[in-house]
């Protein structure tokens, strides 16, 4: 059986875990009671003559979180107790590798999934597993600060805080003792990636052929590794957009946030047109279509367009094509206007158009995509210094 005890107090515990963690709890709750403060408790947990199954149990309890530290010992009876050879009746076990297995474990699950906070976190418990474990300690504690930080640094990139994120890479790589245990295809993976960081921290407002390719790939990580459908779509909106805007600015001198710095002889194109569409300082996306297929004809514009014909019927009953059937579940969703839901058809065929349309729209979007060093395959790599 299980006990937990603190000075003065004695508690039974089931073996099962539910009743275990109910028991727990009522205990704790009594601690309170008795105005004794937690912190100041020690906490022990016999695992004396149980099964492995119990002591398992015992174990799973004591690395969750929101429980007390706990001494775990174990007691043997005293007619096996082998004491001419030295050996003690009660011993504290310390399952440094059962703790370390699955923790290391739970950063690989992390992984596989993109949940970068995740892998963080057990990382940083990695470490504090560490701590009493010698020279290989040592090496497993830096190897487990820094992929803390590496990790981190990604966890920052996803949600486009591009900045910190090569803030935080940099200084890994500034990390001797870390670097210094790496081998040469990591130091050349860790250096890509703070090379890719420092071209999109260093982008503005406007979308450039990095932080489209990037958008892309976070797109993917949304659909592929969390099945986060409604992100992929809202995603998708922003990647059509930007080609729109980047064709429009790179190929046409049109400037959609600024309509008034744009050449002056293509914007007035425009306008002869559309006279209604094109007066203001700003144009949507809409309007941006509009002028590369029927203003300025742009023709890998309208090869890509072609490519998606119009058998899809919107919701004000009009024909339209794929591209324009998912703008329009992206109005009808929570991430626009609508409560509708997205489902994973429509996450993939968002993140194969928008494949498409970076590389027949984007200059050299192929070749960013070839050596984008954020893939799954390089979180992957990370793994195997554990």
């Amino acid at each position: 059986a299980f006990f937990i005890f603190s000075q003065p107090l004695l508690l039974r515990l089931d073996c099962k875990s539910k009743e275990l963690k109910n028991n727990i709890d009522v205990f704790l709750e009594e601690l309170n009671m008795d105005k004794l403060r937690i912190k100041d408790c020690e906490f022990h947990l016999n695992c004396s003559s149980g099964t492995p199954q119990m002591k398992a149990i015992g174990y799973s309890f004591d690395a969750s979180d929101g429980l007390p530290e706990l001494k775990k010992w174990q007691c043997k009876d005293p007619s096996k107790v082998k004491e001419e050879e030295g050996e003690e009746r009660i011993v504290e076990l310390k399952p440094t590798f059962w703790d370390e297995k699955i923790c290391k474990q739970k950063i690989k699950e992390g992984v596989e999934r993109a949940d970068f906070l995740s892998v963080k976190v057990n990382c940083d418990k990695l470490v504090k597993i560490q701590e009493d474990a010698g020279q290989r300690g040592v090496n497993q504690r830096i190897i487990g600060e820094n992929l803390s930080k590496v990790f981190r640094a990604y966890a920052f990139m996803d949600v486009l805080r591009y900045s910190e994120a090569y803030d935080t890479l940099v200084a890994v790589g500034k990390n001797t003792d870390f670097v210094n245990l790496l081998s040469e295809q990591y130091k050349e993976l860790l250096e890509r990636q703070i090379g890719v960081l420092n071209t999109l921290q260093g982008g503005g407002t406007e979308e450039t052929a990095d932080n489209l390719v990037d958008l892309y790939f976070n797109m993917k990580r949304c659909n592929e590794d969390r099945n986060a459908f409604a992100d992929v779509l809202a995603r998708f909106r922003r990647i059509e957009e930007g080609c729109v805007y980047f064709r429009l600015s790179q190929n046409w001198g049109i400037k959609p946030r600024n309509l008034q710095n744009s050449e002056a002889v293509r914007l007035e194109q425009m306008q002869k047109v559309f006279p209604s569409s094109y007066k203001g300082k700003f144009i949507n996306l809409e309007p941006g279509r509009k002028a590369l297929l029927k203003v300025f004809e742009d023709p890998d514009y309208k090869k890509m367009w072609d490519a998606y014909p119009m058998t899809y019927v919107s919701s004000s009953g009009r024909s339209v094509n794929k591209i324009q059937s998912l703008s329009e579940r992206r109005n009808e969703s929570l991430i626009a206007h609508g409560m509708g839901s997205v489902s994973g058809e429509d996450a993939k065929d968002c993140c194969d158009i928008a494949e498409q349309m970076i590389q027949a729209l984007i200059p050299g979007a192929q070749e960013l995509m070839e050596h984008y060093p954020f893939k799954k395959e390089d979180f992957q790599k990370w793994m195997t210094l554990l």
